[in-house]
């Protein structure tokens, strides 16, 4: 919804084994799409998002997930 923001990481490996976290941040409120950037280049063959809750609860909610170059 437009009130809540949510905490999440971005892991990322290049084996599906051992992953490392990339980005840890937290979402703004509103229902806009919103960009996150990876503070540097980052090679990796499979991508991993945990989502640790709301301000308003412990559930994360997502609509959709892009990986762009």
């Amino acid at each position: 919804g437009n009130e809540r923001a949510y905490s999440f990481e971005i892991h990322t490996s290049s084996d599906g084994k051992s992953f490392t976290c990339a980005y840890k941040g937290a979402s703004s409120t509103g229902a806009t799409p919103q960009s996150y950037h990876f503070p540097e280049k980052i090679t990796a063959q499979f991508i991993r998002f945990h989502g640790y809750g709301s301000n308003q609860g412990p559930w994360t909610s997502i609509s959709e997930f892009k990986v762009c170059k």
